[in-house]
């Protein structure tokens, strides 16, 4: 008992207490066209706002120790701050990329509130990505982290290396390039890239040419118009109500194929794991060896 109550009051001595640090952004967006965010750990979350011409926003510094500890740790060791060359502002949130590990004590959650015709080029280490509105598109590039995205228009392009993505709402040109997680996609308008090492990926009420290259992870198409093309190593593919062309190569998995109105060329190594119904276009089977 008395070795329990020890221990019990090491692990209470060594818990230290966290301070956030609250700190508001505002910066004039005459003349700029595009935002570079750079944030290491922590979350992203921005708003378009058709009636917002400046950036303004929030941004929550979190770390162990009291309230002067922190302040210093900003002012000295962080380094954070906004700078406009030509067209482009930069918004810089954490560290030196010098800077070691160990001295990484920190995660900032920004909140920011922009024009929606602004293209945005952000680059997160580690944290949750919650973008919406934008009508100039963007480049979304997360480590580590779910990425969520609403009502976005314009080109745009999703670098994830791990998290789950869910894009709502787009009518864009959209390229989604995923390390690991699931990805799922509902009402896009637009072509739609999707380049995929591992997780599940699910497509609902799309228009546009879908192209996908999956290495691992099942893949559902519902309701779709235009061409679809799927190579796919491994796991199951699913597709339901499509109009328009499909073409799909598979290595191993099942295929349940239902509803297509227009013409099927499969390249699959065994036509018994493939199954159709309703096809009203042509079915060209490419016996794979």
């Amino acid at each position: 008992m008395k070795i329990n109550l020890l221990l019990l009051l090491t692990l209470i001595t060594f818990i230290s207490k966290a301070t956030t640090i609250e700190k508001t952004l505002e910066h004039s967006l005459k003349g700029i066209n595009k935002i570079l965010i750079f944030n290491g750990a922590g979350n992203v979350e921005i708003t378009a706002n058709k009636s917002t011409k400046s950036l303004k926003g929030k941004y929550f510094v979190r770390m162990d120790g009291d309230n002067n500890t922190v302040t210093n740790h900003i002012d000295n060791d962080m380094t954070i701050y906004a700078r406009v060359d030509k067209k482009k502002l930069t918004l810089k949130f954490g560290y030196d990329k010098n800077t070691k590990k160990s001295y990484k004590k920190a995660r900032i959650d920004i909140e920011l509130i922009i024009p929606e015709d602004i293209f945005i080029d952000l680059r997160s280490d580690d944290g949750s990505v919650l973008i919406s509105n934008l009508t100039k598109g963007g480049r979304i590039t997360d480590k580590k982290g779910d990425i969520k995205l609403k009502n976005i228009r314009g080109s745009l392009t999703v670098n994830d290396g791990s998290g789950d993505i869910l894009i709502e709402s787009s009518n864009s040109k959209l390229k989604i390039n995923d390390n690991k997680g699931h990805i799922t996609v509902k009402k896009h308008n637009g072509s739609l890239i999707i380049n995929d090492k591992s997780g599940h990926i699910s497509l609902t009420n799309t228009q546009g040419k879908i192209k996908i290259s999956d290495g691992t992870g099942n893949i559902n198409i519902t309701k779709n118009v235009g061409f679809v093309k799927v190579v796919s190593k491994k796991d199951s593919v699913a597709m339901d109500d499509i109009q328009g062309n499909v073409k799909i190569n598979m290595k191993s998995g099942s295929l349940n194929l239902k509803d297509i109105k227009g013409d099927v060329k499969l390249a699959v190594k065994d036509s018994s794991q493939v199954i159709t119904k309703n096809i009203l276009g042509k079915i060209t089977y490419i016996e794979k060896k």
